[in-house]
């Protein structure tokens, strides 16, 4: 529904593997899970350099439909944005922020990173 953001915090990570834009990726440079870093600006080839929105507000792909009024995003295995529960909160990547929804898998969404410790 959004390609906008607005990252305050932006870094880099070396591929470890081909990466995709708008997914959520590792410090190693992997789609992951788990262990977020932050999410990818570019497609990269494995070795090359790729940008990561790491704070702020940035553009993920959906995994799967999220509603409007979801409150947590988590990653799939793939770094795929979906919806997240309670029993998920280590692994919260962001909040979908208002007015943002998906009806399927590859849309875009606009998330508020939250990180976690």
């Amino acid at each position: 529904m959004s390609a906008q953001s607005l990252p305050l915090l932006t870094l880099t990570v070396t591929a470890s593997a081909v990466l995709t834009r708008f997914r959520a990726v590792t410090a190693a440079g992997a789609h992951a899970a788990a262990d977020i870093f932050g999410v990818t600006k570019t497609d990269a080839a494995v070795g090359n350099l790729v940008q990561v929105d790491v704070a702020g507000t940035t553009t993920m792909e959906s995994g799967a439909a999220i509603p409007a009024g979801t409150k947590y995003v988590v990653p799939d295995a793939q770094g795929r944005a979906i919806p997240g529960g309670a029993a998920a909160a280590n692994a919260v990547l962001g909040k979908l922020l208002p007015g943002q929804s998906a009806s399927g898998a590859g849309e875009l969404i606009e998330v508020f990173l939250t990180p976690t410790i």
